[in-house]
């Protein structure tokens, strides 16, 4: 029976309404090998493997592995928070903040800073993409500064990757989100951020992985630093953890695209199935 109403209060009213009442051993089981079975998918995701240009749910996984119970695990737009509401697995209630609501391009960063001043015992691990991390990356020195440590994983996919991605899945091309679709200098080269130096500018300890296998180690010449530690990798823009749902976005009405008027017929099918508010 589905029950629509606030979370907390329909858990407060229901649990006065059972008593002790409590859902048989078969349903158990069943909750049971449900959970079993996406550990084992989010296992297959986050796997390492020998690769230069690791996935996000690699990385991810390596967080989950090599983080302390109490380190706060930070995120906010991009493909990041999807990837860690997937596979990320939880010892604790409470140990991630993700700012996903408004995708808040930004945040990240300022909230390290925020997160080891309420909690100046545990590490604030900070996961960012190359686009969020230029928007707002100043409160690496105020984390400097004030002596608030934090670690900082850059993940670097050339640009907006997840942003293109939604642009080619809803029947576009991709247009001015891959840094490598963007303008050039005269003489032809793509210029990139040196993220590790920019950081060090700031007053950072940073450094570049260039192989996944290289994580574990810097990882641990992070949690060793005295102050805030930032690491760089590049990502594939090209691996996502699928989601299997729909998502409202809107489209044109009219095209003479096949690609894009497939899309278009996809999304209105999908719209059927939407409930509501009530």
């Amino acid at each position: 029976m589905a029950v629509i109403s606030d979370a907390r209060d329909s858990v407060t009213l229901l649990s006065k309404t059972l008593g002790d009442w409590a859902i048989s051993d078969s349903w158990k089981s069943v909750a049971v090998c449900e959970r079993e079975g996406w550990v084992e998918t989010v296992s297959k995701r986050t796997e390492s493997t020998d690769t230069a240009l690791p996935s996000y749910a690699q990385i991810v996984g390596k967080v989950n592995h090599l983080a302390d119970v109490n380190d706060r695990i930070i995120t906010a737009a991009g493909g990041l928070p999807a990837e860690l509401n997937m596979n990320w697995l939880a010892s604790q209630s409470g140990q991630l903040d993700i700012e996903f609501g408004f995708s808040c391009m930004g945040y990240e960063i300022a909230a390290g800073w925020g997160a080891k001043m309420a909690m100046p015992d545990n590490d604030p691990i900070v996961l960012v993409g190359d686009g969020s991390y230029l928007m707002l990356n100043s409160d690496i020195y105020s984390s400097v500064l004030t002596g608030h440590k934090m670690i900082i994983i850059v993940c670097d996919n050339g640009g907006f990757a997840v942003i293109n991605k939604l642009q080619n899945n809803t029947g576009n091309t991709s247009f001015n989100n891959l840094l490598k679709d963007c303008a050039t200098t005269r003489e032809g080269e793509l210029p990139c951020v040196d993220f590790v130096s920019h950081a060090k500018g700031l007053g950072a300890n940073a450094e570049k992985i260039n192989h996944l296998k290289d994580f574990d180690a810097a990882f641990e010449r992070a949690k060793a630093s005295n102050k805030t530690y930032v690491i760089v990798t590049d990502i594939d823009p090209t691996l996502w953890s699928s989601t299997d749902s729909w998502w409202e976005v809107g489209l044109p009405e009219v095209t003479d695209n096949a690609d894009r008027a497939k899309v278009i017929k996809d999304w209105e099918a999908g719209r059927q199935h939407q409930r509501r508010g009530v």
